[in-house]
């Protein structure tokens, strides 16, 4: 039931986001090159993902982190949807926080776990996800900040 609800609470951020609240984009250079600065080695899978214009991914042993630069918003946001159910497939009956928000032309969800953080949003035609353990969460919001989701 809690799933469920979480599920709902998700679409319904998605479909009711009639605030003025906006956010900007990234470009995937701009990405590329604050992920570089971390020194994280960025893998090019936009050969591989039909629907986007690009696509990195980021997989170490310490965490996935997930870009995409769709060729349409439609696209984009159901795919954020499917991963906000993955994510609450994925977390269970465990105890989690969680944090939600959404606007004109974005949303995210946040969920945190004893032993994982998950991150996914949307902005325009641009989607992130992340998955890490949760020791790494401060590392990966610091970078979330910075990339604007």
């Amino acid at each position: 039931m809690k799933r469920a609800k979480l599920l709902l609470i998700c679409v319904l951020t998605l479909l009711v986001s009639g605030c003025s609240k906006t956010r900007t984009a990234m470009e995937p250079d701009d990405f590329s090159k604050i992920l570089s600065k971390y020194d994280y080695k960025l893998l090019d899978k936009t050969d591989t993902v039909d629907y986007a214009d690009a696509a990195y991914i980021v997989n170490t042993d310490n965490f996935e982190f997930t870009y995409v630069n769709g060729k349409r918003k439609y696209d984009i946001e159901g795919l954020f949807v499917e991963e906000c159910k993955n994510i609450v497939n994925m977390v269970g009956n465990k105890e989690y926080d969680k944090d939600l928000d959404s606007g004109e032309n974005y949303a995210y969800l946040e969920i945190k776990t004893d032993e994982t953080y998950y991150y996914v949003s949307w902005i325009d035609d641009t989607y992130i996800y992340v998955k890490a353990p949760i020791v790494r969460e401060k590392k990966l919001k610091e970078i979330i900040n910075e990339l604007g989701y």
